[in-house]
């Protein structure tokens, strides 16, 4: 959350409750449409510090007034601070945490140490709207020890992948990297299911297998790309590869291909060109600098 470099920056209002949960189910909306993340950051103090808690939230809401990028929303109540950060994953998300933290810390003297913080990151649709993702938030900071930064153990902010190939045990494996790898991996092996998940938006990429029996990945992508033309995915396939239809595969949008058996480090490149092609990431701010 750095400050800007401008002579009279601007501020941006702090919300009371009602006023931050409404912003909050606006982004949801938002996201909800047209993908992306969102993140919230609650910092608060510990119980039975209420009157220095105060004090250091109101200096902490100040900073942030001046210092937060145009998008970004900041709630005030007595006890503490929640920052909704739209366009930010987890890994950003734990960035701005520590930054509050550390501004705590300063703003309340010595007690600023025992504040800690939660936070929550969804990407795309979330079942329960804005009372989900701040019951998330609240979740884990009470877990969280003094001057700890605590993720949402329910809600990850992992966009899904689904994995389609018709050998049940590779699907599996596979599905299960993604998910190591901070991806949610979805397996399916059957064809009738795929051609009906594919159309799912609830996913933000696809693995597909081209030597499915009874069709072939390149009508898979064909179907899920005619509905979203720049949804990313990866093309397997063994040694018996049609080259013509890794060719007729890869003219489809953002695909890649890659041949039987790879290697985890194949996965994580994959993983990382579906990350540049998620809405929401690599926009950069629109304002000032992010947290």
């Amino acid at each position: 959350m750095s400050e800007r470099n401008s002579a009279a920056p601007a501020t941006h209002p702090v919300l009371d409750g009602e006023g931050f949960r409404l912003r909050t189910t606006a982004e949801l909306a938002r996201i909800g449409r047209s993908g992306g993340f969102v993140s919230l950051a609650v910092l608060q103090a510990p119980p039975g510090t209420a009157g220095g808690a105060a004090q250091a939230a109101g200096e902490i809401g100040r900073y942030l007034r001046r210092s937060v990028r145009t998008q970004d929303v900041v709630g005030l109540d007595g006890r503490g601070v929640t920052l909704m950060l739209p366009d930010t994953d987890s890994v950003q998300a734990g960035m701005a945490a520590t930054r509050l933290l550390a501004v705590a810390r300063v703003a309340g003297g010595g007690a600023g140490a025992a504040w800690g913080c939660g936070i929550a990151t969804v990407y795309g649709q979330v079942e329960g709207g804005s009372e989900a993702l701040i019951a998330a938030a609240q979740e884990a900071i009470r877990d969280a020890r003094p001057g700890e930064i605590r993720a949402s153990g329910s809600l990850r902010g992992r966009p899904r992948v689904l994995v389609i190939d018709d050998d049940r045990t590779f699907c599996q494996a596979l599905a299960d990297t993604v998910s190591e790898l901070g991806w949610e991996g979805f397996p399916c092996s059957d064809v009738a299911d795929a051609f009906t998940r594919v159309k799912d938006d609830d996913y933000a990429g696809l693995i597909v297998d081209l030597c499915i029996p009874g069709t072939n990945g390149v009508a898979l992508l064909r179907e899920a790309l005619a509905r979203r033309p720049r949804l990313p995915a990866l093309l397997v396939s063994g040694k018996d590869a049609s080259p013509d239809q890794v060719m007729e595969a890869l003219a489809l949008g953002p695909v890649t291909f890659m041949r039987k058996p790879f290697p985890r480090t194949e996965v994580e490149a994959a993983l990382r060109m579906f990350r540049g092609l998620l809405p929401g990431v690599g926009r950069g701010s629109r304002g000032s600098a992010h947290p």
